[in-house]
């Protein structure tokens, strides 16, 4: 963890209120205090994980909020520390006005702090904490003393990885690139999900006023939620002592996944695809899958907590249809298998495919038979 810079300030605002007030810290804190690091690297820790998962995005429109415009002046100067003291009073202002909105939201300290965590990525991390967190703050909004205090909810907050918003492509149209994802993989793979924000109720009712200010929007569209489902479920199995059951986790979560697709009221979440992994392993190993949950929520898969089941991409990850002009196969693919005794068996050798016939199969080609003797 090294923190670059950070900077507090403070939104006063009480409950059934539109009264709002700013606190601004006016200088930057000392990065290599142990209290700064040890908030920073807590707050680190906590994101996306159980009770605060992530919802990954990006920017609105430029025009309509100054907030990104801010964030793309600083990320071009790091090394000015008036540009990061004027990008956080920008979101401060844009959260105010946002907060003021709604009567039943309250303020709390905002936190804004740029960072490598422990693996080396560069993040701008806006974090808002209750005043009655616990957390020592001066008047002078500087770190006292961070105790051991629960911030396993982090109120709201927004994280920002520095180098994909550098490589991201600002003016995008979101609209445009939404209806172009379900046609093209390769713009799909390519979104520019450079942000992140936590908000139990993302843009809606109290607590949306946060992401709301600071311009966020939801990007991760069900096609690619659904796609990374199967590339979560590879990363976890690939582990030594879980390999050999990787066929039954496959058809475990893409049961549990149909039958949220078939179920017209219902959403996939990370915890039905975490119960769906763990039924086919047995209980002694599911201590090698790992935190499922922090993972599917982390920046290489951004899973959201809960999202809409893609029907085409399910197919076309879990099913192999194949027609010509005489004939037409379309099965599971865990069905398909590469010995005599699979169901479905692809014979290379004899570039051919062999399916064994269960009862009602066998009986149709039975009386195809006895007709064709008459």
């Amino acid at each position: 963890m090294k923190v670059s810079k950070i900077i507090i300030h403070l939104l006063k605002k009480e409950q059934e209120s539109n009264v709002t007030e700013i606190v601004p810290g006016e200088t930057l804190l000392s990065s290599t205090d142990e209290n700064t690091i040890k908030l920073v690297d807590r707050l680190d820790k906590l994101y996306s994980r159980r009770g605060n998962a992530a919802i990954y995005g990006s920017f609105s429109d430029p025009s309509v909020n100054p907030f990104p415009v801010a964030v793309s002046k600083y990320v071009s100067n790091e090394g000015v520390e008036r540009e990061f003291i004027s990008m956080s009073r920008v979101a401060m202002s844009q959260v105010e006005e946002s907060a003021s909105k709604i009567s039943q939201a309250t303020g709390g300290y905002i936190v804004f702090s740029h960072y490598e965590d422990d693996n080396d990525v560069e993040y701008i991390l806006i974090a808002s904490i209750k005043a009655t967190s616990g957390l020592n703050i001066s008047k002078d909004l500087k770190i006292i003393s961070v105790p051991e205090i629960d911030l396993s909810k982090i109120h709201q907050a927004a994280r920002i990885n520095v180098s994909a918003f550098k490589l991201s492509k600002p003016g995008v149209d979101e609209e445009e690139v939404d209806n172009i994802e379900d046609e093209n993989e390769d713009i799909e793979d390519n979104s520019p999900y450079y942000l992140s924000f936590i908000s139990p109720r993302t843009t809606d009712g109290v607590s949306g006023y946060f992401s709301r200010g600071l311009g966020c929007s939801d990007g991760v569209k069900p096609i690619k939620a659904t796609k990374n489902t199967f590339k979560l479920v590879d990363k976890i199995m690939s582990h030594p002592e879980l390999n050999e059951y990787r066929i039954d986790v496959v058809r475990s979560v893409t049961d549990y996944l149909k039958a949220v697709k078939d179920d017209k009221t219902s959403v996939a979440s990370i915890d039905g695809i975490e119960n769906a992994i763990k039924r086919a392993i047995p209980i002694n190993l599911h201590i090698h899958t790992g935190d499922i949950f922090a993972l599917a929520n982390s920046e290489e898969f951004k899973i959201p907590e809960e999202f809409n089941v893609h029907s085409k991409k399910l197919d076309e990850l879990t099913r192999i249809s194949i027609k010509s002009r005489k004939w037409e196969v379309n099965f599971d693919k865990n069905m398909l298998g590469f010995t005599e005794k699979s169901e479905i068996w692809y014979n290379e050798d004899g570039n051919s495919l062999v399916i064994r016939c269960n009862r009602e199969l066998k009986a149709a080609l039975d009386k195809i038979k006895q007709d064709s003797l008459k």
